[in-house]
């Protein structure tokens, strides 16, 4: 067993390198993490995965070195690992499924020995898969490396619950065994939450019944792998139905609960509600204007956070200049050239090609230069 460090937030976190590497940043906004792994033989092909998202493919050195770089904030589950064939995970061992308060069931099972498990994926509803009456459950939600989980405001009603193992490279074991139990209904229902992703962030919608008086609502948040966090310090207006969450990455899947809270501070927790936000592609777009004569804009997008340069070529395939060399965190970017080449000269009119290259991969676009 090998030991590696990664700095989060300028302290040094101690990682034991195994079969896999598992982080759970501290802070409260994205910070680079630089990894820098040694003695784990030489050429050997890793990939670094953040949430279940591969962020980079890469081979150690000759010497047995790995460093690779990742943008993670807090919550966010980083995983390094060899970068081979995996079998699906073996099904968990689901211990446990009680009534702990109206409306609420508590789950629990049996942690994997499995290296590889990264988290776990509960299913549930009122109709049973082991008894044919459907083919999958009505819920289901990722909950992270944990071995138990409460599922609240559910209305009265005999619910089956499931559990499955999910490993590192995004595979899912099959169900458990199904295990049932019956609900008596809560004084609060939170009849319908749900979770829209879009361009501008998560969109969580709601309506509550109740035979009591609510207050206002709180929103967790939680991220594949990672703990719950409060979105919101101040709760949310009883009359409340809508909250947008805009603080979230690209190709994330996130899980959300809403909190009812009443007279007496007890909160009353819905049923978990999940989204995926829209991946980003790497993509260089067409330069604005083309054809132009002095100056002309070229965006792209990234698709992860990378080591990124942009070249300008001449139709022979000479270097003319580089426009951008060095990192840059995943989204939408763009540079400009201003038909000049490395020496500071104006170079003469005619076509030039654009190229931008993020890790191994490399994008090209014509443009033409009229003076």
């Amino acid at each position: 067993m090998r030991r590696a460090f990664s700095r989060v937030g300028g302290r040094r976190i101690a990682i034991v390198a195994a079969t896999l590497l598992l982080i759970t940043p501290v802070v409260s906004h994205a910070v680079p993490i630089v990894f820098r792994i040694f003695n784990l033989g030489g050429s050997t092909a890793y990939i670094v995965r953040r949430n279940t998202h591969t962020v980079a493919t890469e081979s150690t050195s000759s010497e047995g070195v790995f460093a690779e770089r990742v943008d993670a904030s807090s919550g966010d589950q980083i995983v390094l690992a060899p970068d081979v064939d995996l079998a699906p995970p073996v099904p968990p061992s689901l211990s446990s499924v009680s009534s702990t308060s109206p409306g609420c069931a508590h789950v629990a099972w049996t942690p994997s020995s499995d290296p590889a498990v990264i988290g776990y994926k509960i299913s549930y509803g009122v109709l049973s898969v082991t008894r044919g009456q459907m083919e999958d459950y009505q819920y289901s939600m990722e909950v992270g490396p944990v071995s138990f989980y409460d599922a609240c405001s559910l209305g009265g009603a005999t619910y089956y619950f499931a559990v499955q193992a999910l490993n590192y490279a995004g595979q899912l074991s099959g169900y458990s065994e199904e295990r049932s139990v019956h609900l008596v209904t809560s004084a609060v229902l939170i009849s319908r939450f749900e979770a829209r992703a879009s361009d501008a962030g998560v969109e969580l919608s709601w309506h509550v019944l109740s035979d009591e008086n609510i207050t206002g609502y709180r929103v967790y948040r939680r991220v594949a792998g990672g703990t719950e966090k409060l979105l919101v310090d101040t709760p949310l207006p009883s009359h409340s139905t809508r909250y947008l969450d805009t603080d979230v990455r690209t190709g994330t899947l996130y899980t959300y609960v809403l909190a009812a809270l009443r007279d007496d501070g007890a909160e009353i927790r819905s049923i978990p509600a999940s989204a995926t936000t829209p991946s980003l592609a790497l993509a260089l777009q067409a330069n604005t204007p083309n054809p132009f004569r002095w100056h002309t804009r070229i965006p792209f997008t990234l698709d992860a956070a990378s080591r990124v340069t942009v070249r300008i070529y001449d139709v022979t395939g000479a270097l003319v200049t580089t426009l951008l060399d060095g990192p840059l965190a995943e989204g939408e970017h763009d540079v400009n050239w201003n038909g000049m080449d490395a020496s500071g000269k104006l170079v003469a009119s005619g076509a030039y090609f654009c190229t931008l290259t993020s890790g191994k991969r490399m994008q090209s676009k014509k443009m033409v230069l009229v003076r």
